[in-house]
């Protein structure tokens, strides 16, 4: 997590400011402690900030109040600390309720390349783009502009994954193994191209969710969705190249809308 959870919350509701970081109130390394102070009072309160999210609610409060006892804070700090924290944990929540589903639970796939076992619901990613593959179609070469996207974007969160099909002209004959292998050595694949459909595209859960959404549904090979965590789901058509500027120009704005 990026954000200052707490001090943001409450710097919006006008009471706090952010002030510096503490080095002396680490929560052991990756979590770090801010100093804020506001109008009520000049005492100086320690709030968690960052990768709160390893910290349940418990011990963040017993954290807190351990604090307050600390530093001598009076009971009008105790309470606008404690509303802080509420309003922090609420914001969590509620974003971990969000996903790249569109609001689906869960879809887990088994990639042939490009990771382990993953659910595409809940990865750690700002935005996810689905597409529809096929080895044998004239739109084939865009796998490798998919590789090039994923090349330019996977260090800002873009998460691209190929979904191989066979609904459109028979397009993808080949089994799984031979997917994998053919992406690989013809255009260099390394982002997560999942197992081939068992089923027609539309009794897909995922694809049947994003076409809800979209109300568009893929009508040839290399479909695109982008989706971002507050369930906005984008549909580009096959024809549009993943590295054309306009398609460039979508995840630029889904990747900086997510921050």
């Amino acid at each position: 997590m990026d954000l200052v959870c707490c001090a943001c919350h409450c710097d919006h509701i006008g009471s706090y400011r952010i002030a510096t970081h503490d080095p002396h109130l680490g929560i052991r390394g990756h979590s770090p402690v801010v100093w804020v102070d506001g109008a009520l009072s000049e005492t100086p309160i320690p709030v968690l900030a960052c990768r709160l999210m390893p910290y349940g609610e418990n011990k963040l409060m017993k954290h807190l109040n351990h604090t307050h006892t600390r530093h001598h804070v009076d009971n009008t700090w105790r309470i606008v600390l404690n509303v802080c924290v509420v309003l922090c944990l609420s914001g969590l929540s509620t974003a971990g309720a969000n996903n790249l589903c569109a609001g689906l639970s869960s879809y887990t796939i088994h990639p042939l390349i490009g990771g382990d076992r993953m659910d595409l619901c809940r990865l750690p990613a700002r935005a996810l783009l689905v597409v529809n593959t096929a080895s044998e179609c004239g739109l084939t070469p865009q796998y490798g502009s998919l590789e090039k996207l994923h090349q330019r974007f996977k260090a800002r969160g873009l998460q691209i994954v190929g979904i191989p099909s066979n609904d459109f002209g028979s397009q993808e004959p080949r089994k799984n193994a031979e997917i994998g292998a053919f992406c690989q050595i013809n255009y260099g694949v390394t982002f997560p191209v999942a197992e081939k459909l068992t089923v027609p595209i539309p009794s897909d859960p995922l694809f049947a969710r994003l076409m809800a959404t979209s109300k568009e549904a893929p009508s040839w090979n290399f479909h695109k969705y982008l989706i971002t965590p507050d369930g906005k789901v984008t549909s580009f058509s096959s024809m549009l190249d993943p590295i054309s500027p306009r398609f460039i120009q979508a995840v630029e704005s889904a990747l900086i809308g997510m921050r």
